[in-house]
């Protein structure tokens, strides 16, 4: 199911199949709302606004929601100028000070383990 799962996200477009309780709705589309975790089932809205809960082995996707086919972008403004999060100096100038942070601790803890030792070495003698 976890594949199938992925698909059915919130605003795809469905049809119902194999459906034995409502044969009805066989072939009708409708739209994701949410999985519902404690039933197992998706929940789905039909175009009357109704709610229905279905077995994710009833609904065939025919249509990734629009969030989906069009990426946004994450920062404003036109894509030439700055486009990329990672063309930006800020955000590179943060992660680079994260990560040089982050390793003068490593190397500040493993020099106190170091000390740590050879104290401890040199109490045994």
């Amino acid at each position: 199911h976890g594949a199938k799962i992925a698909q059915l996200h919130p605003g795809a477009k469905v049809q119902f199949i194999n459906l034995t309780f409502s044969p009805q709705l066989n072939g009708k589309t409708a739209t994701c709302d949410r999985w519902d975790h404690t039933s197992g089932m998706v929940r789905v809205r039909l175009p009357t606004g109704e709610l229905k809960a279905v077995k994710p082995e009833n609904l065939l996707v025919i249509q990734a929601s629009e969030s989906r086919t069009n990426p946004q972008r994450l920062i404003p403004g036109p894509a030439g100028a700055g486009g990329s999060w990672a063309s930006r100096r800020l955000v590179l100038g943060v992660l680079g000070a994260g990560a040089f942070v982050f390793y003068a601790l490593v190397y500040a803890r493993y020099h106190a383990e170091q000390a740590a030792r050879q104290a401890a070495d040199e109490e045994r003698r």
